[in-house]
């Protein structure tokens, strides 16, 4: 029986426990080299009783673990690749969450407002502007990282982030309501879009359940293409390739060295961008499109959101800024220095949201 490596920074270290029958046995070493704890009331003898593995990286080695039953009864041992969950009363064993990736992280602002938002302001006190007000209280999505089912993960972090936001929200739009100022709820992070004046933030700011308000800013889009006379413009378009098919900016964050000694090229993931819109009938993204049902159907539900509900994925920014970014991200080729790979991941299927209205 040979488990799974357990990757622990750059040491890999086996992580293994058996378990028999009732009542369970287990055998654990973590990335410390420690003695395998097996109940007396199982019989189980484990050689070795500590594995400690270093491994280079691209690397593997085989290690043997011998297990011995000396109890009248069979058992049938069972190798895991993780910790399972214990038996109860037992409280489990499991590293400690970053707070970070306990809740959606707010903005990173010192005061709690924004001061281009009070310059705006104080230019025109009386005007509404679009103000984004995030509320302090975001709910704890840890229990996420226990659901290994992709699908149910994902309900209960959307049903988690509305039901929360539904809730903690309901003291704040009755006040808001009743200073007659639009808003608009949010809940993917907890907080509402609102039209306010410079006394009304001003109230806003001094509410306990306010964390921050924040100016909607609108972002250019930068070109696609580099100006003429750059260094990067030196470059053609296909010739910036090596023969190989290898693409200079892939060969500057190594890419191709994932593709080539592990095999991994982004095949059974989906990954998305929140741009300008993407040209879905790009050669270099078309075939592996997520709606993309062979045969020249496609089915764009879920695998295309676009807020002014044009139904079809389209980059209308003058300089295909979305379509850009999804080529690096998973741009195919057939691995010719003609058709090369622009993509660090190209084995990955994409989806799309647009985010961001002409240019802005």
């Amino acid at each position: 029986m040979h488990p799974r490596l357990c990757n622990t920074s750059l040491t890999l270290a086996l992580c293994f426990f058996i378990a028999a029958s009732v009542p369970t046995a287990r055998a654990v070493t973590p990335a410390a080299q420690e003695d395998v704890v097996v109940p007396a009331s199982i019989a189980f003898d484990v050689t070795p009783n500590g594995v400690d593995v270093t491994l280079p990286l691209g690397t593997s080695q085989q290690v043997q673990l011998q297990i011995n039953n000396s109890d009248t009864l069979p058992r049938q041992p069972l190798v895991y690749e993780a910790w399972p969950p214990p038996p109860p009363g037992v409280a489990a064993v499991q590293e400690a969450l970053p707070e970070s990736l306990r809740q959606v992280a707010l903005p990173e602002q010192p005061e709690r407002v924004d001061p281009e938002l009070s310059l705006a302001l104080a230019a025109a006190p009386t005007e509404r502007t679009e103000v984004l007000l995030f509320l302090a209280d975001q709910p704890d999505l840890s229990p996420a990282y226990a659901i290994t089912d992709w699908n149910a993960r994902g309900r209960f972090v959307y049903q988690t982030l509305a039901r929360h936001a539904e809730q903690s929200q309901g003291a704040l739009r009755t006040w808001l309501d009743g200073q007659g100022i639009a808003y608009r709820p949010l809940w993917v992070v907890n907080g509402l879009l609102v039209q306010a004046n410079q006394a009304e933030v001003q109230a806003l700011s001094q509410r306990a359940e306010v964390a921050l308000l924040r100016a909607n800013r609108i972002a250019q889009l930068g070109a696609s293409l580099p100006p003429p006379g750059s260094r990067l413009a030196q470059f053609p378009v296909v010739n910036g390739c090596d023969i190989d098919g290898t693409c200079w900016h892939v060969r500057q964050v190594s890419g191709y060295r994932t593709w080539a000694d592990f095999g991994v090229s982004g095949q059974g993931i989906t990954v998305a961008n929140i741009d300008s819109g993407v040209d879905f009938n790009h050669p270099a993204l078309v075939q592996h499109y997520r709606g993309n049902r062979e045969g020249g159907s496609f089915e764009h539900a879920y695998n295309w959101f676009d807020p002014g509900r044009f139904p079809i994925p389209n980059d209308l920014s003058g300089a295909s800024h979305g379509t850009h970014v999804m080529g690096t991200m998973v741009g195919r080729g057939n691995g010719t220095g003609n058709q090369p790979a622009v993509g660090i991941a190209p084995g990955a299927r994409w989806i799309a949201a647009r985010g961001c209205r002409g240019d802005s």
